[in-house]
């Protein structure tokens, strides 16, 4: 009581008196996994956060079995823009065989760091994986150390620390554990001042133009340019809700959604989300086809497999899921890659002011028996930066945001 008093009272004297949002960025120990409802240690530190008056509101972008390739890549979209303090958590999740996790894992610190958000990394090494993830460790902590960023260590295989974590063979943290690190936290921020932004060669200019846009939900609004025959819609039925997507129901519809200026990355690669039903799962979804306007694009991939149904300039998917299995509606992705010219990433002429590449999205333009299309994602940018727009991580994806939604209606 005393000692959470003073470090409260301490964290508070670091920072704004009122107002400025926490942001929570991790995997399934953020999202307190395994643990009582409000358990995580998140919910702890947004408690007494608020209570030092450092950050009145409190946003939860814990995402399960995912590394920081989506939270790097999709920063902008995800993250609020009024951030004052920020715990990142991602060590059980790291898979750095190309290294482009903890590339990643750079690109989001620097991203805070420029933005003057005070963040600790919270790193959780369990037994599970410890000497590969444990090398992974090290240049972490450095990266984070760099930036002036604390670090807090949670290592299964000390013996004192062996009791913070479930007794389920997993990577988790019990309720002990997450009480444990919500205080070295806050014994972390003590004093912990807002980090300067990297300083700017001459001539250079900070921006965020290489970044991947990212559209998923309720956000693909932001990209459509034009929609005929094609609505948002609550596709999630009477017992859920906020499951929004982009659907046609009627032939000959068109959905036309801003790719933007490609110039900015060396390798960009478009995906489009689009929703699969199961045959004994009604309403059945139809075909549909992508292509590319204002810029050449070549389509060969769908999903992680070579589709043959799609052909150099576009690509005809199918919504019907042909597994015999029943399964419930998932999100798969068809995959653009434009093509570079000796000029780069050139448009086309004729391209469209303001929005050089565009993606057209088209159902078949006469009546069929299955003719609905339902669009759910969007994502622009370099290709290692957005391989995590698949079916399984976007599945994971929109569970979190179901939990997050169910939290949010309990209180």
């Amino acid at each position: 009581g005393a000692m959470l008093a003073a470090l409260l009272l301490s964290v508070g004297q670091a920072g704004p008196a009122t107002g400025g949002t926490y942001v929570a960025i991790g995997g399934s120990n953020t999202c307190g996994h395994g643990v009582a409802e409000g358990g995580a240690f998140q919910y702890r530190l947004a408690v007494a956060l608020r209570s030092a008056g450092v950050a009145s509101t409190h946003v939860n972008k814990c995402l399960p079995a995912m590394g920081p390739t989506y939270a790097a890549a999709c920063a902008r979209a995800i993250l609020p823009a009024n951030m004052t303090f920020a715990t990142v958590e991602f060590l059980p999740n790291m898979r750095d065989e190309l290294g482009h996790d903890l590339n990643a894992f750079k690109r989001l610190l620097r991203y805070l760091a420029d933005r003057g958000v005070r963040t600790v990394v919270v790193q959780i090494l369990p037994m599970w994986r410890h000497a590969a993830l444990a090398q992974v460790d090290a240049p972490m902590q450095a990266t984070a150390r760099e930036l002036g960023f604390p670090v807090v260590m949670v290592d299964q295989a000390r013996p004192e620390e062996a009791g913070l974590f479930l007794e389920d063979g997993t990577r988790h943290l019990n309720g002990k554990g997450h009480q444990e690190v919500t205080r070295r936290v806050l014994e972390a921020a003590r004093g912990l001042r807002a980090p300067a932004p990297a300083p700017v060669q001459e001539g250079a200019v900070r921006n965020d133009t290489a970044m991947a846009r990212c559209y998923l939900g309720r956000d693909v609004r932001k990209a459509v340019l034009e929609a005929k025959g094609f609505s948002e819609v609550d596709i999630s039925g009477e017992r859920r809700q906020g499951k929004y997507a982009w659907q046609a129901v009627e032939p000959g519809s068109e959905l036309r959604l801003c790719a933007g200026d490609l110039r900015g990355y060396r390798s960009p690669r478009i995906s489009l989300g689009y929703q699969k039903s199961h045959v004994r799962n009604p309403p059945l979804m139809g075909m549909a086809t992508a292509a590319c306007e204002g810029c050449a694009c070549t389509v060969t991939w769908r999903g992680f497999k070579p589709s043959p149904e799609c052909r150099p300039h576009n690509c005809t998917f199918d919504g019907l899921h042909k597994r015999k299995r029943l399964l419930t509606t998932v999100t798969d992705f068809a995959v653009l890659t434009p093509l570079k010219s000796k000029e780069g990433f050139a448009t086309a002429p004729g391209a469209r002011e303001g929005c050089p590449c565009v993606l057209v999205v088209r159902n078949p333009p006469q009546p069929a028996p299955r003719q609905r299309v339902v669009i759910r994602a969007f994502v622009v940018g370099e290709t290692h930066e957005t391989l995590f727009a698949n079916k399984f991580h976007f599945r994971f994806a929109s569970v979190a945001e179901a939990f997050r939604r169910r939290r949010l209606r309990a209180r």
